[in-house]
């Protein structure tokens, strides 16, 4: 366990006047939304099962040429990365826009990110944390 990290993260606002089990508690709840890495692979399943890759790789529009750019360029995108998810969405929105995919199209896109929710204490990088390890953060 890393106290460091832990003191201070119990050093926050959110933990002042929880008790140790309360504090654990609420570090270990899977109450973040996490994503995950999106292989281009799978929008391009996704397009061909919905009839419109096809459309979007022959296309001379700008937004299809900039789709197909970016897949063949990183083949993976990261949402959990707020830089990329505004490139992304915006993508999406271009691609919406020009009628080569639908809304429902792009939420389904959007959504082969989606991963279980996480709690507070993986999200820094302190695992499972017991009323014990909590104690020991804030006597130190």
């Amino acid at each position: 366990m890393n106290y460091t990290k832990l003191k201070a993260e119990l050093e926050l606002q959110a933990y002042a006047g929880l008790t140790n089990e309360q504090a654990a508690a609420a570090l270990n709840i899977e109450n973040i939304e996490a994503k995950q890495r999106v292989d281009y692979a799978d929008v391009a399943s996704y397009l061909s099962v919905v009839g419109k890759f096809l459309a979007i790789s022959e296309s001379t529009l700008a937004s299809a040429k900039l789709y197909m750019l970016a897949a063949s360029t990183f083949k993976t995108f990261n949402l959990s990365k707020p830089l990329v998810e505004m490139v992304i969405i915006n993508s999406l929105d271009n691609l919406v826009d020009d009628g080569l995919i639908n809304g429902t199209d792009k939420a389904a896109i959007l959504s082969l990110a989606a991963a279980p929710s996480i709690s507070r204490a993986t999200q820094i990088g302190l695992g499972q944390v017991s009323a014990g390890h909590v104690n020991n953060a804030r006597i130190s």
